[in-house]
């Protein structure tokens, strides 16, 4: 039994890499098919322009997003303002392991306060991680607030 642990823990990393990997091949196909004929229009506007920037008036205005969704959230030609793109920014440092862990963390209340959780059961490290990907995803949800309010 026991060394049937010793197996599964030294080869469960590898395995979910594994999984991870074939998992984005095949999302990385079925995305590429289904934006095949995007790709193509905006080919054909790179060529008939010279590179001038597309935007899709379709995708704009086809109704494609909720009518509630706020003013400042809509798409818009032009791309993203530094605040909206920060906020990407801020969910791609959030540390993997603590979303591979199901990390839980703090409560992430809108106002960007975050109070860690007590009697932390978790191994060495987990914690920190868990802690700073709470305080990046409530950093995210305050810029989110402040561009909600200031529209």
């Amino acid at each position: 039994d026991q060394a049937v642990q010793v197996v599964i823990a030294d080869n469960l990393e590898l395995g979910c890499a594994l999984i991870e990997k074939a998992a984005c091949e095949k999302a990385l196909k079925v995305v590429d098919d289904a934006l095949a004929q995007a790709y193509g229009a905006r080919r054909k506007h790179r060529e008939a322009t010279g590179g001038q920037p597309f935007y899709d008036m379709t995708v704009l205005n086809n109704g494609r997003f909720p009518q509630e969704l706020p003013e400042v959230l809509r798409p818009k030609p032009g791309g993203l303002t530094p605040t909206q793109q920060r906020v990407y920014e801020d969910f791609t440092r959030i540390p993997k392991q603590a979303l591979v862990g199901g990390a839980s963390a703090g409560s992430s209340a809108p106002g960007g306060s975050s109070a860690p959780a007590a009697g932390g059961a978790g191994g060495a490290g987990v914690g920190s991680a868990e802690d700073a990907a709470a305080e990046v995803v409530n950093n995210a949800l305050g810029r989110i607030d402040t561009l909600l309010r200031a529209e």
